[in-house]
């Protein structure tokens, strides 16, 4: 009984490790939108910022 409770933390590991990977690839993925956000927002201050990052405007 003990034991099958106990090797229950190693599938909630594994869970929290695919929430973390997930949500570093969503936000990661949407990097550029949030960069061409931020440029709608605030145009001079970003202008700078987007040309020498490489991100293009989605």
């Amino acid at each position: 009984m003990l034991h099958s409770i106990l090797s229950l933390r190693w599938v909630t590991l594994v869970a929290a490790l695919g929430a973390a990977l997930g949500a570093m690839l969503m936000f990661f993925e949407d990097c550029p939108k949030l960069a061409y956000a931020l440029d709608q927002v605030a145009p001079a201050k970003c202008a700078n910022y987007l040309k020498n990052s490489g991100y293009a405007a989605v």
